[in-house]
């Protein structure tokens, strides 16, 4: 399913299993298979691994009236923010992004704006390869990130693209900003001039608030620090990463997925004495940009990747949202909740739009957050008239999204049933 905008590995101790027998809304059984990014790493693997890294470093290199560039895409989570608000805000605390964090809406939008982005990445692949590419997901609590962090398809600076060794820079590293993220669009801590880079812990991507073009003064002391250090600042990532996987962050996907109701499960702002999968996906964006319970103290480390503002300009942001997204779906299949159903509760405050974040430019404030809420921007492309995505066109990915996800931790999926799917959509 296509969402256009309206603007621009080892077993789990702890599995849930689910049926393989599934056809996706097309009446076909070739349903794209995302794959851990560590999976997608290994040799048997490498036709999908060469088609998704070219058609990831494709749409970073579009000019940016393309609406599959990736400044396009990144940009409608948050800054730039250049959507004039539609209704009265209801509210003193507004979010001038259509992204939904803190409130009920939060997993389904991120599902709608991974579809948006592998969409663009199949569009861009060419003719021979487009059955190749599907959106990997970082496993951030396998036995591997567990103990080695992030891989090294995440860290290494070139990639490999075919069988003739040739190679380009790993469009999964970062993004260099076409165009200046200006003040008026921008939180002023995190304006961004022209030419910037994306950064991710230990260092410090925050910039003077009068003038852009100047990291702050603090940011200027700990990038210089970093790159004056003995070590690689990628033992500084990866260490901070592996300290913050053994500590806590397993712990809360865990707690996540013991949670029956979906609006506790969904949201920071419902979860009450619990813990939600928002709430685990934030420690985790956290260990990467870096925050207060960093394993190093180093004071000043603040990557784009751990702000909401800047997160989906890395495009690692990306492979760990597949992953909440995996997540989401164990939960679904764990209890049986296709449909998944918003409740409205006195007191919750995850339906109030006016709650957490605050309401988005198309939201009002005092309005209900229900499963027929608009998704802002996506639009669903097969109704007629022309409306935009809600929460009952995600409900199942592989029926009405045509894809589903591989073995990963706290779920499996037996891996000769990969084998057999990749096989029926290689077509070369």
């Amino acid at each position: 399913m296509r969402f256009p905008c309206k603007k621009r590995s080892k077993k789990s101790r702890n599995t849930i299993m689910e049926d393989e027998t599934t056809q996706n809304f097309r009446g076909d059984q070739n349903i794209r298979i995302r794959m851990s990014i560590r999976d997608l790493q290994e040799p048997e693997n490498s036709v999908y691994r060469y088609a998704f890294l070219k058609a990831f470093n494709k749409i970073k290199n579009l000019p940016i009236n393309d609406p599959d560039c990736f400044w396009n895409i990144a940009s409608t989570n948050a800054q730039p923010f250049y959507v004039m608000r539609t209704t009265p805000a209801q509210s003193t605390k507004i979010w001038r992004g259509y992204s939904q964090h803190e409130n009920v809406l939060f997993l389904p939008w991120y599902r709608a704006y991974l579809s948006h982005l592998e969409q663009a990445l199949i569009r861009q692949a060419p003719p021979s390869e487009k059955q190749l590419v599907a959106l990997p997901f970082w496993d951030s609590t396998s036995d591997e990130s567990m103990t080695s962090g992030l891989p090294d398809l995440l860290m290494d600076d070139y990639v490999t693209i075919d069988t003739y060794d040739n190679q380009i820079p790993n469009p999964l590293l970062g993004y260099t900003l076409p165009k200046a993220i200006s003040l008026a669009e921008s939180d002023p801590k995190f304006a961004k001039p022209l030419g910037y880079t994306t950064r991710r812990y230990p260092f410090s991507s925050l910039r003077d608030s009068t003038n852009p073009q100047y990291e702050t003064p603090d940011a200027k002391i700990q990038n210089h620090y970093i790159m004056q250090s003995f070590k690689n600042p990628k033992f500084y990532l990866q260490e901070n990463v592996i300290y913050a996987l053994n500590n806590g962050i397993e712990q809360a996907f865990k707690d996540s997925l013991e949670i029956e109701g979906y609006n506790p499960f969904s949201n920071v702002s419902s979860q009450g004495n619990q813990t939600s999968l928002e709430d685990a996906s934030n420690k985790v964006l956290e260990a990467l940009g870096g925050d207060v319970n960093n394993k190093q103290l180093l004071g000043g480390a603040l990557g784009d990747i751990g702000v909401k503002e800047m997160a989906a300009f890395d495009p690692l942001f990306f492979l760990h949202m597949a992953n909440i997204d995996r997540v989401f779906w164990l939960w679904q299949v764990k209890f049986h909740t296709d449909p998944f159903v918003i409740t409205q509760g006195a007191g919750d405050q995850g339906i109030k739009a006016k709650y957490g974040q605050g309401p988005s430019p198309n939201q009002t404030g005092n309005e209900n957050l229900t499963n027929l809420s608009n998704l802002y921007p996506f639009i669903q492309p097969a109704s007629d008239p022309q409306r935009f995505v809600n929460c009952n066109d995600l409900m199942d990915i592989k029926t009405q999204l045509g894809y589903r996800y591989s073995r990963g931790s706290f779920g499996t999926t037996a891996p000769e049933e990969d084998i057999k799917q990749n096989k029926r959509n290689r077509k070369f």
